[in-house]
């Protein structure tokens, strides 16, 4: 297949405009088109040849379209997929215009997304070699049959020259507007344009704006309009792009899972921009919902990430990578040192200083010991050893100044064994809340950990001024310390929140010892942040999370005490976010505006996301919330398991009549597909239920 390779000939499958074009028939090579045009992508097409710059695939609609994405999956062959493709359009094979490019990349999944253009022809060009034959699965169009589509009355005009966020912001922009509305607008590069609506990104702001954008920190956003001219002013780019963001969010435009169906798009939506003028900012300057269990799905996570406006994913660096091609680095709070967060004692001190340094490690059973020395690894270094203090003091120091703009991780191994030398044990009370089964481990060693911050952290501020370190309050640490009133301004603390989950921490006698200690730590500390537990399915993973409404209130009482960093961790080998997808959403809605109304977030979850059979699924799920936050069971923590108390029989009555109802409304095959997720769910709890509670 060389030159221009195979043509498929396609027939519309429907004329309706910003769409997946379906072709419904086909000529050249009836094997490549079934396999490529079938919407399966367990079956594929493969070249006869390995790759090369001629080998290509041209496709012909047969009339002039517009089309404005194109997508290709290379499917089961991991050696198949296109190393470097451009995508040609025109009405003419000898007139192809070359319209999105990739480099030479290794990912089997391509979205190209462009300038929407009219033509016949459509080619996927290779530009690369490479040993292997190509392979597609599945090739997938998106545009509009009607050429005149075409907006050619609004344009989106970038900034001269526009940053790398600023490009990603207009292309969501474009693309979505046009999905949303059926008339794609162009984007365009400095220059004069006249066009009758100009969606300026950045320009340079006017007095007012940067008056205005001085009060709303870095990652806010102000939009006005005058006449046919719409400015969207970011504090700085990820603003901006959080400003496109809020456009589209208006549109009604839904990211609700980070799957490739997760996406909403209100059909012949209208662009109505009566809200504005308006100014925004978060209500977290730090908003993170752990990716551990989304590594199957690394850029459907991390694109969810950034369109929900959060800002942090992950704990490696594939993961900081990718989402600094979006987002940029964060200097307000910090982008934490790869790998460093949240446990970092022994990457910072080394376990091969131990020979030459042994003064640096614990003293356990009266002898200094390496880390591994105890069953179970967990052991942290000595914390009030001079040499331990001037040791990682330095290695703060010299990190911060080779890394501007990173904060540092100084955080203690994953485990609860510490020094035993008679200096670290002078600075120990005995632990209130019990948290582990001996004496060694139910130290309360809050005050020799927050003093050994505290010396690091003054010693960084002299070098430094300004640079900040952050921490964790976790495990047999995560009280306040006693012995100091307050702890260094660049200190950072995240608190580890245990407790109930089903209700807000300042709703529930259970979380009352938890609330006491976040009041106290917000008096001892000037940056205090939350690390919580709230989707923690470590034990279960087939579980609705009845958390919309606790989230919320938590939330908004957090933003009271002036804690203005969260992250929750997700922890789980499975995919539990599958079944709880609301929780995921409406937390990632409530860490930008917590302020907004629970009921309204949820309802805007479920006509999203189960559409024609959301009026009995909201009801099921308000069925579970209701019976969990007012009789009131107590979910949460590690305690995300299904019991008798939180699902009893009449419940789960209830919750299968509303599920039947859901069954017979859906009509579609993706609505019936999620409805039988939460059936499948409902079976595990029971089965669940009938294992650990048989008599």
């Amino acid at each position: 297949m060389r030159g221009p390779a195979v043509l498929l000939a396609l027939t519309l499958a429907a004329a309706g405009w910003a769409d997946r074009l379906q072709p419904v028939g086909w000529t050249a090579d009836p094997a490549a088109a079934a396999a490529v045009f079938d919407g399966d992508r367990s079956t594929a097409w493969q070249s006869a040849e390995p790759q090369s710059p001629d080998l290509s695939l041209t496709l012909d609609f047969g009339r002039p379209l517009l089309l404005h994405r194109v997508v290709l999956h290379a499917g089961a062959n991991l050696s198949g997929f296109a190393r470097a493709i451009e995508v040609q359009v025109g009405d003419d094979l000898t007139a192809l215009r070359p319209v999105a490019a990739t480099e030479t990349l290794h990912e089997p999944d391509l979205d190209l997304r462009f300038n929407p253009i009219v033509g016949r022809l459509c080619r996927l060009q290779l530009t690369a070699s490479a040993g292997y034959p190509w392979a597609l699965a599945e090739v997938e169009l998106y545009g509009s049959p009607d050429p005149a589509s075409l907006d050619k009355g609004t344009v989106i005009l970038l900034p001269d020259p526009p940053s790398p966020q600023a490009v990603w912001a207009a292309e969501e922009l474009r693309y979505y507007l046009g999905e949303a509305t059926g008339r794609f607008p162009a984007v365009r590069a400095g220059g004069v344009v006249d066009a009758e609506l100009i969606i300026a990104l950045n320009p340079r702001p006017t007095a007012e704006e940067l008056q205005q954008l001085e009060t709303l920190g870095e990652e806010g956003y102000v939009i006005t309009r005058a006449g046919h001219f719409v400015r969207v002013v970011g504090a700085s780019p990820r603003g901006l792009l959080y400003g496109c963001y809020e456009v589209l969010d208006r549109l009604g435009v839904k990211w609700l899972d980070p799957t490739p169906e997760g996406e909403y798009i209100p059909r012949g939506a209208a662009l109505d921009l009566s809200y504005l003028p308006l100014a925004a900012k978060p209500a977290f300057a730090w908003r993170h919902l752990n990716g551990w269990q989304f590594s199957g799905m690394p850029r459907g996570w991390v694109l969810w990430t950034v369109r929900n406006r959060l800002n942090f994913v992950g704990q490696s660096d594939w993961w900081f990578g990718k989402l600094d091609r979006y987002l940029g680095r964060l200097p307000e709070r910090g982008s934490y040192l790869y790998g460093y967060y949240p446990h970092s004692f022994s990457r910072v001190l080394p376990a091969s200083l131990f020979t030459k340094h042994p003064g640096m490690f614990p003293m356990v059973d009266g002898k200094r010991v390496p880390y591994d020395a105890v069953p179970g690894g967990g052991l942290q270094f000595c914390t009030t050893s001079p040499e331990t203090l001037d040791y990682v003091s330095q290695r703060v120091v010299e990190t911060l100044r080779a890394r501007p703009g990173d904060v540092f991780p100084l955080c203690p191994n994953d485990g609860g064994v510490w020094c035993e030398c008679p200096d670290c044990q002078a600075l120990d009370e005995p632990v209130e809340q019990e948290m582990y089964s001996d004496g060694r481990h139910s130290r309360n060693v809050s005050d020799r950990f927050f003093t050994f911050m505290d010396t690091v952290c003054r010693r960084v501020a002299r070098e430094l001024p300004g640079r900040k370190v952050v921490t964790i309050a976790y495990s047999n640490f995560d009280q306040p310390p006693r012995r100091l009133e307050r702890l260094p301004d660049n200190l950072l603390v995240d608190v580890c929140q245990y407790g109930c989950s089903s209700h807000g921490v300042n709703e529930c006698a259970e979380n009352a010892e938890m609330k006491r200690r976040l009041e106290e730590w917000t008096r001892k500390c000037a940056h205090v942040g939350i690390y919580d537990y709230v989707f923690d399915q470590m034990r279960v993973q087939k579980l609705p999370l009845p958390y919309c409404r606790a989230i919320n209130s938590e939330l908004r009482w957090l933003v009271e005490q002036g804690i203005t960093a969260y992250s929750t961790e997700g922890s789980g080998s499975g995919e539990g976010w599958l079944y709880s997808p609301w929780a995921y959403w409406v937390m990632a809605r409530s860490l930008w505006a917590p302020a907004s109304s629970w009921e309204a977030q949820e309802r805007e979850f479920f006509q999203a996301y189960y559409q024609e059979a959301a009026e009995p699924m909201l009801a099921y799920y308000r069925a579970l919330e209701d019976f969990t936050y007012e009789t009131p069971v107590h979910w949460g923590s590690y305690n995300n398991v299904p019991t008798s108390d939180k699902f009893p029989p009449q419940l789960l009555s209830v919750l299968h009549d509303h599920l039947r109802a859901a069954k017979q409304a859906a009509t579609t095959a993706l609505t019936r597909t999620r409805v039988a997720r939460q059936v499948e769910a409902i079976g595990f709890v029971e089965n669940y239920l009938r294992t650990h509670e048989a008599p």
